[in-house]
This record gives C-alpha cells, sequence and structure tokens, in this order.
C-alpha cells in the first residue's frame, strides 16, 4: 500500500528565521578570519534581501493592517560542539518611534545579535519622454551585526526598492542603490551595487582612513559579482601582489537553491493585490509607506503626481480602508430628508487610532532582532528544560516487605541479599563492622563503594537489584522532549 503521508512528505524546508540564524551561526564560526566573517554576513544580508520578494506559504503570511504588534518568538537550531544553538527572535512593527525590541536575559552564552530598524517612506518617478513611471521605495535606517565572541559591530545600509509601473498590468520591481556594510574592528568594507537586470557588482576592501592618504599595498581582497536573484560569487585575490585569476570563484550566495519553483525570489509583485510573503509584517510598512506618499515631494513630473494620486486611491481598497471618501450608505427608505442626506455624507473612515497617526504624518516602522545562544548540555538538560532527572526506585520483594514490618535488627544473611534498610557503608553494630572489615579483607566488594568500569564509575547501593542498564532509558525519556515555540 502507499505509504502514511507522513513517509511521502520530505523534510520540512526550514522558515526564514531558521535560515538568518543559521547564516549568522555561520558568521559566528567562520574560520576565514576577518575576511571570511565579512563575506559570511554579506550572504546573511543578501538572504534578508532576498526574503523581501520571496512568496510565503503560511496561512498568516498575507499582510494586514497593523497599529502596533510584538512577535516574540524561539527557534532550535540543532546541535552544536558540546550543546545546541538557538535564535532568539523579535518583531516589532508599530507607529511609536519610541519602541524597541524587548530585552530580555536568557541563559546561555550569547554569540551573536542582529538588529534591523526601518522607517521606510515612498517617493514617485516620472519620465517625461518615455510614458513610464515608478515608485522608489527608501528603507530609511539601517541594520547592526554584533560578533560577541570575535567583538566585531557592522554597520550596514540597504538599498532601496524600484516598483516600476505599479498601477499597470505588467508591474516589476527591482534593488536600486547600494548594500554598504563597514566593521571599524577589522578595518574592512564592503560594497554591493545593485544595477539593472538584477546584476550585482561589489568588492571588499580595506577601509581607507578618515582624512588620510590611500593605504599603501593591495586594498580590495575580494570581488563581488553576479545575479542576485539566483547566485553570487566572489573570487579572492590570489596573492597580496596579484591579480583575480579567473576560473577561482567561490560561491557566495546561491537565491534557489533548496526552494521549490513557486518560492522563488518574485519580481512582479502588483502592490494592490498583495498575496503571501515570507515578511508579512515588512510588507505591511511597505503597503502604508506607497499609500501615504506626500504629493509634495513628488518628482517633478506629472506621470509621477498621477502616480501618487493613483496609488492613494487604490491601495487602501486592498485593506478595506478608503481615505476621504463617501460611501453611499443604503438605509430603510425613510420619510425624513434630512437622515437621507445624512446617509450620503457618511464617510468611511479609517479606525480613529490610525487616522490619528496618519493626520501627524506618522509611518509604520519595522524592527527585527535576532539573538544566537549556544546552550551547553549540563544547561540544556537540566536548566533549560527546568527538569531534574528522578531516578527510579526499586521495589522490595514481598519477603522483604515481611521483614521490614518486623522490628527486629537485620541479620547478616539479609544483609548478603540486599534486603537490609541500612545506608550504604553503615553496620548496625560493632559485629557487623568487623564482618564488613572481613569482606573486605577477603578481596570483596563493600556495598555503596565505586568500583571502575569501562567508560566510567558507577555506584552500587545496597538497594541495587536494578542494573544500571535498565535505569538508562528511562533517563534519557526524561530528557527527550523538547519544547521549542514556533
Amino acid at each position: 500500500g502507499a505509504p502514511p503521508p507522513a513517509q511521502r512528505r520530505g523534510p520540512e524546508r526550514p522558515d526564514k528565521f531558521v535560515r538568518h540564524g543559521r547564516l549568522l551561526a555561520l558568521a559566528d564560526v567562520e574560520g576565514g578570519g576577518s575576511e571570511g566573517r565579512m563575506l559570511a554576513v554579506v550572504q546573511l544580508l543578501m538572504s534578508f534581501l532576498c526574503d523581501m520578494l520571496r512568496p510565503g506559504d503560511g496561512i498568516g503570511d498575507a499582510p494586514r493592517p497593523v497599529l502596533s504588534e510584538h512577535y516574540l518568538s524561539r527557534r532550535d537550531l540543532g546541535p552544536a560542539l558540546g550543546g545546541r544553538l538557538r535564535v532568539f527572535v523579535q518583531e516589532v512593527c508599530t507607529f511609536d518611534t519610541r519602541a524597541q525590541v524587548a530585552s530580555v536575559e536568557r541563559q546561555g552564552e550569547l554569540r551573536a545579535t542582529v538588529t534591523v530598524a526601518l522607517r521606510p517612506w515612498a517617493r514617485p518617478q516620472g519620465k517625461i519622454v518615455v510614458k513610464s513611471s515608478g515608485v522608489e521605495l527608501r528603507l530609511e535606517g539601517g541594520a547592526v551585526v554584533q560578533l560577541d565572541r570575535h567583538k566585531e559591530e557592522y554597520q550596514v545600509k540597504l538599498p532601496s526598492i524600484l516598483f516600476k509601473d505599479p498601477l499597470s498590468d505588467s508591474p516589476s520591481c527591482d534593488f536600486l542603490g547600494r548594500l554598504e556594510v563597514m566593521c571599524q574592528q577589522s578595518e574592512l568594507e564592503a560594497t554591493v551595487e545593485f544595477r539593472s537586470f538584477s546584476t550585482v557588482r561589489g568588492f571588499v576592501q580595506a577601509m581607507r582612513p578618515k582624512g588620510g592618504l590611500l593605504p599603501k599595498g593591495t586594498k580590495v581582497l575580494h570581488t563581488i559579482s553576479g545575479r542576485w536573484d539566483r547566485q553570487i560569487v566572489t573570487t579572492p585575490r590570489k596573492s597580496a601582489s596579484g591579480m583575480f585569476v579567473p576560473g577561482n570563484e567561490r560561491l557566495l550566495f546561491d537565491a534557489q537553491a533548496g526552494f521549490p519553483k513557486d518560492q522563488r525570489v518574485y519580481k512582479h509583485w502588483d502592490v494592490r493585490r498583495i498575496g503571501p510573503v515570507q515578511m508579512p509584517r515588512l510588507w505591511s510598512v511597505f503597503h502604508d509607506a506607497l499609500m501615504s506618499i506626500d504629493l509634495e515631494k513628488c518628482a517633478n513630473a506629472s506621470s509621477a503626481r498621477e502616480l501618487a494620486a493613483g496609488l492613494k486611491d487604490e491601495l487602501p481598497r486592498f485593506f478595506g480602508l478608503r481615505f476621504d471618501e463617501h460611501d453611499p450608505v443604503v438605509h430603510p427608505p425613510s420619510d425624513s430628508e434630512d437622515e437621507d442626506e445624512e446617509a450620503e455624507e457618511a464617510r468611511v473612515e479609517m479606525p480613529a487610532c490610525i487616522q490619528a497617526e496618519k493626520e501627524v504624518g506618522g509611518r509604520l516602522q519595522y524592527q527585527l532582532s535576532y539573538a544566537l545562544h549556544f546552550f551547553p548540555d549540563e544547561v540544556k538538560d537540566v536548566k533549560e528544560k527546568g527538569k531534574v532527572p528522578r531516578v527510579p526506585t526499586p521495589v522490595p520483594e514481598e519477603g522483604e516487605q515481611e521483614e521490614q514490618e518486623d522490628s527486629s535488627p537485620p541479620t547478616p544473611e539479609r544483609d548478603e541479599r540486599g534486603g537490609s534498610q541500612l545506608q550504604a557503608g553503615e553496620d548496625a553494630s560493632s559485629g557487623d563492622g568487623a564482618r564488613a572489615q572481613e569482606r573486605t579483607e577477603a578481596g570483596e566488594e563493600r556495598p555503596g563503594t565505586e568500583r571502575e568500569i569501562p567508560g566510567g564509575t558507577s555506584t552500587e547501593h545496597q538497594l541495587g537489584a536494578v542494573d544500571s542498564q535498565e535505569q538508562q532509558p528511562q533517563l534519557e525519556l526524561l530528557y527527550s522532549s523538547d519544547e521549542d515555540i514556533d
């Protein structure tokens, strides 16, 4: 017969938080020195940018109107050397400019953190000669990546997103500008320039000293090229005084590996009908910026102003919101003409809380935080799980229960069987102590002492009728439960 559905399905694909967490862990353990860690940080940022334009496959992956939302979660990244790695995630989407991610004290060793803070705003552009228009969505703000074990901090500036002809039947989008990463501790900087047709060109080089001359020797250490929606490769310099040799490229990032066709980067988003996306909270911020364009900041072209007016009229309908429009409310027929006039003048408005933010020029802002923690094995088993191992107590036999009810002192015969209730290493009288000393001199093992076995030591109690091998599966069962939050 056919296998059960659980066996027919392949391994579950990791979500965006797990992917980003693993790339952050890769940057933390990168063995290529400061240059290798810089390239790993660039790889993490390229994955974040691609997930902005990647379709989603979950139930809650559709953007929605948000006044304020704070999402907290935890992902288990799997075993590491001597323990496990976990990443704690926080997402904040709010109008409050003072809101920040929560600072939570957790067990384990903090390895690395990522903080993204964006407050996008949109500016329409138009062309006078060719009837084409677009909207540049600028990601105001940036990101900070901290690698605590290496004591390095990376300052990041993100590129813009260009939506071409967003109200037409064939819209498209692409990145515009540069991705800039700087690290003062390693004195390295990386620049990736986004060009037409989704191509990228960039490099990793030594930072230029402020107010000084160019550093001596080779400055560019790695070149970056490819397509951000497919593959990006890097070419290291062969030697300090050598050139970049063709054929020595290394894969830096692959935007399609591990994704089915319906999950690959999509560059034809219709902002009027946004479907499921990988980052729905970030798209809620994008949508708010696109429908809150200031007409005074538009480019000096009629097409740009028409586009801004069209976005302001079309986008609120997607969320069921209408700006400054009258809704013909239908009421039962009435004899009073005043009531009919009031019905015609009824206005469908946004909720009062969102409308108050719009009246003062408020814009949604977005924050994303990753905290990579390492949990050693003992911390994971006892402290993190909050469970103390319980050793099962052996049940005495029927004959032993009868002897326990009797108040007579234990006899040597019961001591040899293991049914005595005395503590390990204790004797009831001096005669018992003498007999125990004779057993020790004869080479017999005294109950309660440690003896060496292959692989470690074990302690034998007088109530030792249960073999230690039989207890081991029960102890493993206590540690087998996992309480990760999805």
